[in-house]
């Protein structure tokens, strides 16, 4: 299981670095202020990417001149850490989540799931840990334990949940992007980008969605070459848009120049 594991997280790896979609949404120079505006207010960096667009920034932190050990765990995961409130949040390919002081690196939680696999970077909200499982699930996470509030069984395998107003957003490997009630897992709506993987192998996903102004984008998956433009309120397609190859990076909302 973990070797098929690692092998999946390399090629996504790969894919991301070549099919990182760009949507713009600002002048073709743009300024900090425009950044600020679409980055939203900072949480730490508390899902992948940052923020609800992807954008890999954050207006309120300046990056360090210089970088100094501070402490070292020993951990087992391929996904990126995320933080919030002064914990790191860390889902590990052994089947944990585990919640770690940002000072120290001491445990702080430790959740365990089966089979094992959780993979996909958290995504955590002030009171909340979403994260999606190998095992074709959705957990909801209580912040301070770890314990669970809510699971959902879609195949969620390898992707990041995007959470904005009250929903979780997050694709499938059965290529349907799944919109949830943050609260209770229960499902809200639905759209079927028509690009199941029947391989079986993992990671191949809808990516992760964007998020902007009530409208959620999506990439198609695999071997699916669109980008897709949906109603947050109900899922109905507002646009499509066809590229050159499969889209299955998440797309990233940003000014022009910051593309």
């Amino acid at each position: 299981m973990l070797s098929k594991v690692a092998a999946g997280w390399e090629r996504r790896k790969f894919i991301k670095a070549l099919l990182f979609a760009s949507i713009g949404t600002g002048t073709a120079r743009g300024n900090a202020t425009q950044r600020e505006q679409l980055a939203g207010p900072s949480a730490g960096w508390s899902t992948f990417a940052h923020d609800s667009q992807n954008t890999g920034y954050n207006p309120e932190t300046a990056v360090p001149t210089e970088l100094n050990r501070q402490w070292t765990r020993d951990i087992f995961t391929a996904g990126q850490i995320v933080g919030r409130g002064g914990k790191i949040y860390i889902s590990q390919l052994d089947g944990s989540v585990q919640a770690r002081s940002a000072a120290t690196g001491e445990v702080d939680w430790d959740s365990e799931y089966e089979p094992a696999g959780t993979g996909p970077a958290p995504t955590v909200t002030s009171d909340t840990v979403y994260v999606g499982s190998y095992n074709e699930g959705i957990y909801a996470l209580s912040a301070s334990d770890g314990s669970t509030k809510w699971s959902a069984d879609i195949p969620a395998d390898g992707t990041t949940t995007t959470v904005v107003d009250e929903m979780v957003l997050v694709g499938g490997r059965d290529g349907v992007i799944y919109s949830l009630d943050a609260s209770t897992g229960d499902e809200q709506w639905r759209f079927d980008t028509g690009s199941a993987d029947t391989t079986g192998a993992v990671f191949d996903a809808v990516p992760q969605p964007a998020f902007a102004d009530g409208t959620v984008y999506i990439g198609g998956g695999y071997e699916n070459n669109k980008v897709y433009a949906l109603s947050a309120d109900g899922g109905a397609k507002q646009w499509e848009s066809t590229l050159t190859a499969a889209v299955m990076a998440p797309p990233q909302l940003t000014v022009a120049h910051y593309m």
